[in-house]
């Protein structure tokens, strides 16, 4: 099979090219990377509505595995990241610790704002026409009913409680579970829905089995499997439903 053709930091282009991948029937994963975890990457105090904490120094074991799971450098790994219009700060700083091109790393809510009515009216559908089984990596509080009408027939394996306390007081635990599901399937794809502990169960799920699709979902449909949802663009659609986010700002005139 040919190469993946680059990503160009554009938010539509970028949101063909994965649509183009999936239909093709191509593993590949996709790992986002925001705010929430350049400060758990920088050891700082952080938190989230979604209920899980990252504490500066006493959480450390969980931040290692957070920066390798940045690191990879497989043609068919690539990450997301925030843009310098939605983060500029965030946005340089992740550039600095990866180590793939950029031909390989595009917007990180690439299926939120101007994507969001895209990625549920093409994207989830295209997963299903794939035929490929469905799992979904995520809180044990998924709305399985409203679920299944939106992807189909899935298999959930749940996750309880911090996902930073998880990986501190199960990771053995959590990588033989994580072992079992990626080695008895075959073309599967894994939809992860669990905080910055997703990047590092992508990384490892890919380093186990690269034969999957691996997707970082974060919160981007928290609204069918939870009910309810706490981000601003789900909370107000119609005021980010045509924002797309640029990559690089334009510099500041020097008139």
């Amino acid at each position: 099979m040919s190469a993946f053709p680059p990503f160009q930091q554009n938010f539509a282009t970028d949101l063909n090219l994965m649509l183009g991948w999936v239909r093709e029937g191509r593993a590949f994963a996709f790992s986002r990377f925001n705010d929430g975890e350049a400060r758990v990457l920088r050891n700082e105090d952080v938190g989230n509505k979604d209920g899980w904490f990252y504490k500066a120094d006493r959480d450390l074991v969980f931040r290692a595995a957070l920066r390798r799971s940045l690191l990879a450098d497989d043609p068919a790994f690539f990450y997301g990241f925030s843009s310098e219009e939605t983060d500029r700060e965030t946005h340089r700083y992740l550039l600095e610790q990866v180590r793939c091109p950029l031909d390989r790393i595009t917007h990180g809510n690439l299926f939120s704002l101007a994507n969001a009515a895209r990625f549920q009216s093409e994207f989830l559908p295209a997963l299903r026409e794939t035929g490929r089984e469905l799992v979904i990596v995520g809180s044990a509080k998924l709305n399985r009913d409203s679920t299944r009408r939106l992807v189909g027939p899935f298999h959930h394996v749940p996750l309880k409680g911090c996902c930073v306390r998880m990986w501190m007081n199960e990771r053995d635990h959590l990588l033989a579970r994580l072992d079992w599901e990626v080695t008895r399937r075959r073309d599967a794809v894994f939809l992860v829905a669990a905080g910055p502990l997703a990047k590092i169960l992508i990384h490892e799920g890919w380093k186990i089995n690269p034969g999957h699709i691996f997707l970082d979902l974060g919160s981007t449909l928290d609204l069918v499997f939870f009910g309810k949802s706490w981000r601003a663009d789900h909370r107000q659609p119609d005021r980010y439903a045509s924002w797309s986010p640029r990559w690089k700002l334009d510099p500041p005139s020097t008139a």
